[in-house]
Parts: C-alpha cells; sequence; structure tokens
C-alpha cells in the first residue's frame, strides 16, 4: 500500500464515519490516490460493499445497524452482514417457515426480484420448486426442505379468498334456502348461477361471519348489513320474517 501522510488517511476516515457511505472514486479523491490504492484502504478497513448500484458504495463495519435479516439500507444503497445477496438469500431460507418466492425475496431484501433473482436460479444448497402457478425457493436440506414445502402448501391450501358484496348477497340467499348444505354444494350452485366462486371462498366466508355454527332461537332469515365497509350477514328471529323483501 502506497505511503500517505497519515492526516490524510484520518481526515478521509472521518469523512467516511460521518456520510455513513462512500464510492472508491470519493475516497482516492480524499486520499489523493488511485483508485487502486482507495481500494486497499477499504479492504484493511474492512468495509461492506452495497449488493446493489454493482457495488458503488462502501460503508464501515461499524456504521451499519443491521435488522434481524442482517440488511441495513441507507438511501439507495444495500448493505448485507452476510457480504454477498446470494449468502443473504440462503440465510432467508434458512431461517424461513415456507420458503420464499422471488416477489418475498425481492421485498425483503429491497430490490426488484428482475433485477437480479435470474442470476440465482441454481444456488448451492438451495432448491426451486413450482407452487400456486409461481416458483418457490427451498432450503435443499431433507429435514428443513421438507417442512417448509409442507408449510407452503398449507398456507396455500388456506389462503384467504376474496368474495365479492354481489356473490356474498347470493351465496347468503343459497344459504337460506338450502339449510344445511356444505360449502361445496354451494359453491357448485353458485357456479351454476354463472359466479365463479372456489369452494374455499365460500367456507371462509361462513366461518369469518360464524354462518357454519347453529344459532339458536334464530330462524332461517338474514339481512345483509353493512359492517366496516363490508356486508355482514345478521339473523333475525322468525317473527321478524314478515318484514323482509328480497
Amino acid at each position: 500500500m502506497n505511503i500517505i501522510n497519515k492526516i490524510i488517511v484520518d481526515d478521509a476516515f472521518n469523512y467516511f464515519q460521518i456520510e455513513k457511505i462512500i464510492t472508491v472514486l470519493k475516497l482516492s479523491e480524499l486520499l489523493h490516490s488511485s483508485v487502486i490504492t482507495a481500494r486497499r484502504y477499504l479492504k484493511s478497513w474492512d468495509a461492506y460493499t452495497s449488493y446493489n448500484q454493482k457495488g458503488l458504495y462502501h460503508t464501515l463495519p461499524d456504521i451499519p445497524n443491521f435488522d434481524d435479516n442482517g440488511l441495513w439500507f441507507f438511501g439507495n444503497a444495500r448493505f448485507t452482514s452476510h457480504r454477498t445477496l446470494r449468502n443473504t438469500i440462503v440465510h432467508l431460507l434458512r431461517h424461513s417457515k415456507a420458503g420464499m418466492d422471488s416477489e418475498e425475496i425481492g421485498q425483503t431484501v429491497g430490490l426488484e426480484p428482475s433485477s437480479f433473482m435470474h442470476h440465482f436460479r441454481d444456488i448451492a444448497g438451495v432448491k426451486r420448486e413450482k407452487f400456486g402457478g409461481r416458483f418457490v425457493y427451498f432450503l435443499n436440506d431433507l429435514e428443513i426442505g421438507t417442512k417448509q414445502k409442507e408449510e407452503r402448501m398449507f398456507r396455500l391450501l388456506n389462503i384467504e379468498t376474496p368474495i365479492s358484496d354481489a356473490d356474498a348477497i347470493a351465496l347468503l340467499i343459497l344459504f337460506i334456502n338450502n339449510p344445511g348444505d356444505s360449502a361445496e354444494g354451494l359453491a357448485i350452485m353458485l357456479n351454476e348461477q354463472g359466479k365463479m366462486v372456489k369452494s374455499m371462498a365460500v367456507r371462509q366466508f361462513l366461518e369469518r361471519h360464524d354462518l357454519l355454527k347453529k344459532i339458536p332461537d334464530y330462524g332461517q332469515y338474514a339481512v345483509l348489513k353493512s359492517i366496516g365497509g363490508g356486508l355482514c350477514p345478521v339473523f333475525l328471529p322468525n317473527s321478524h320474517s314478515r318484514n323482509l323483501r328480497w
């Protein structure tokens, strides 16, 4: 390493501490040195290099306040305590309960998936499989990977499926007119009406409003009341049924 006046080095180091991040060109300017020499100082300081912006930015080890995933964002610069994005993805998957798809990885590391995931289709220790129409990354470990896949499948089968207000009205009418019918049966009847509603969405709607449970002392009549911006079925006693109009 070229010998540079200690005062110049200290001034550059202090500037680095204040600015938090720096480019190698700026550092070479502060050191009055070549870029190669500036890089040598960064290495001697054990500096971190950003995993985005083509490694443009650097920061000192005592500056970042890494989160639980080992990530630190400063402006447009992204840093990882795992040093590389590849190591970071493996770390995220190792601590993931259900694996991660590219969108989930992108949201976590603060990058658009299209800007980097194509470089990581084959990562040592990672397997990629298709779940629910999209590729999901799992840890290539028999015990951990199997548990992740089971959890991903469970979430996929139990995902909350929204149902429109119009379909909710049609569903409630069918529910009233067909007491005791299953969610699957109600879904079939809705489909026959041209409403493409899955049985899972029907079951979630009925469970959310406790309609799968027997309601004592109440008749088979209900109205839809607007609550919190959505429609909620409210049952009325049989004595009130004469006032209902459909």
